[in-house]
């Protein structure tokens, strides 16, 4: 679909560069789905993030093509601290550059024929601006480690058991390094 600016609405991330001319530039918003590993955004994969792209592909040449424009992208995932559902949305600009005759040696990305799928140019793009942990609100207290409780919601009485010197998992932690600081001392 075309507007009166001759930009146009696509909703996928596939984007067909046959009508381009040489030095031409084809003004677009793009919408579409990605999947966040989960491994790198904790949480991520309880639905793909949905995206919205707006900007211009700029053909250079026959095989080069230089794609510019801004980016956001909605994440439904888990707070990092007290794992309730909250929504996430993170913007960023994008400059990329998509090369028929790309190899290893260069940071543009590949494409064959007349389609350029922008999917793994803009995921890399996302990953690279979230955040290593989402939190629910800028104060979340997170669950108590003891008994579960959502510290947001309600105050267990665990806080105090933690307090104890008997109770603190830290302890543990602090015996052992005395215990690999004997082992060091009695190998010298």
């Amino acid at each position: 679909m075309t507007d009166k600016n001759g930009s146009y609405e696509i909703n996928t991330l596939f984007i067909n560069i046959s009508q381009i001319p040489a030095g031409g530039v084809l003004s677009f918003s793009a919408s579409g789905h990605i999947d966040v590993p989960d491994v790198l955004c904790p949480g991520a994969s309880k639905a793909p993030a949905e995206l919205m792209f707006a900007g211009c592909l700029e053909r250079k040449d026959g095989y080069r093509f230089y794609l510019e424009g801004a980016m956001s992208a909605s994440l439904n995932v888990f707070c990092s601290l007290c794992l309730k559902d909250t929504s996430y949305t993170v913007k960023t600009d994008i400059r990329e550059v998509f090369n028929r005759e790309t190899n290893s040696d260069t940071e543009e990305w590949p494409f064959s024929g007349n389609i350029i799928d922008l999917t793994q140019a803009l995921r890399s793009n996302l990953l690279t601006v979230l955040p290593v942990r989402i939190l629910c609100q800028d104060d979340c207290r997170g669950l108590c480690p003891v008994c579960g409780a959502d510290l947001n919601v309600t105050q267990c009485g665990c806080g105090a058991e933690l307090k104890k010197p008997n109770n603190n998992m830290f302890n543990d932690l602090q015996a052992l390094q005395k215990d690999i600081k004997m082992l060091n001392n009695r190998k010298e």
